[in-house]
């Protein structure tokens, strides 16, 4: 059934109060003032409507101007100092629509909570929800490309930092979280002789397979693909209890695939799809088989 307008349905009842000359004077002010009232309202969602959508478009915008970028630049092999830098100012940008569109969502289910007149007007949420799982999906790409979990990176880092900070005095920790600083920063080789370092001086550590896992990461990002694969190894079987298993896996399998042994990569893919069937990186492993 097709829904009246609030102030028509107002207007309706002060038609038919004044015909039958039943209503007080007070009855009709009242009235007026509530029809004036629903009629403001109106206006003011669709003034918010109109907002959204335009934010909505601009967004969008933003989003086909950064895939177009994103397809040039995953030509690039990562090895490239610019291309690096590049793609690494890119996932900032993504991260920034990102945040808008969490934002937008969040005023647009505000306005339908609100008011069904949104509904009435052609919001339609699942828009952005589309949008949304548009940049994530350049994200994965990126994240694909230079073959680097930015967001575990940043956890990690406050992870490590806890409610001590950045300037701890415990020296294993200050150790292991100026090896992540040099990682952020590309300086690949300095970050796994400190992981290495950190392995070496504290080898009973909770970090210790976080910090080998990361020496492979450091290796891959050099080119050095063995190395980093018997670094995911000793992850994998020396730690079975580590919370970096999915991801030395994961990775393990696209190094295998990197030096041409795509059977034993596309192995130990299948396993982690096996192992941990709803991980971010069994989904991230089927695109690789």
């Amino acid at each position: 059934m097709k829904r009246i307008p609030c102030h028509i349905a107002l207007l309706a009842g002060l038609s038919v109060l004044t015909i039958t000359g039943c209503a007080s004077q007070a009855d009709v002010n009242l009235l007026q003032a509530q029809v004036q009232q629903q009629a403001t309202q109106q206006r003011n969602v669709q003034q918010r409507v109109n907002d959204l959508e335009t934010q909505l478009r601009q967004i969008q915008s933003q989003v086909q101007e950064v895939d177009k970028r994103l397809k040039s630049l995953l030509q690039l092999s990562t090895q490239n100092t610019s291309a690096q830098s590049a793609q690494a100012n890119m996932w900032s940008e993504m991260e920034s629509m990102r945040v808008q569109f969490a934002k937008l969502q969040g005023e647009m289910d505000t306005l339908v909570r609100e008011n069904q007149l949104a509904e009435q007007q052609g919001l339609k949420p699942e828009a952005v929800h589309a949008l949304m799982q548009e940049v994530e999906d350049m994200k994965t790409a990126l994240q694909s490309q230079l073959a680097i979990d930015f967001e575990q990176l940043s956890k990690e880092e406050k992870a490590v930092k806890g409610d001590k900070g950045a300037q701890s005095s415990d020296p294993a920790q200050a150790l292991y979280l100026r090896a992540l600083d040099n990682f952020k920063k590309r300086n690949y080789m300095n970050a796994q002789s400190m992981w290495a370092e950190f392995v070496k001086a504290y080898p009973k550590h909770e970090l210790v397979s976080n910090a080998i896992f990361w020496q492979g990461e450091s290796f891959y990002q050099t080119g050095d693909f063995a190395r980093a694969v018997l670094s995911y190894q000793d992850v994998i079987t020396k730690y079975p209890k580590s919370n970096k298993i999915p991801a030395a896996m994961l990775k393990q399998g696209i190094a295998f695939k990197k030096i041409g042994k795509d059977k034993a990569g596309d192995l130990v893919l299948q396993e982690l799809v096996k192992k941990y069937p709803k991980s971010a990186e069994a989904k991230r492993a089927k695109s690789f088989q």
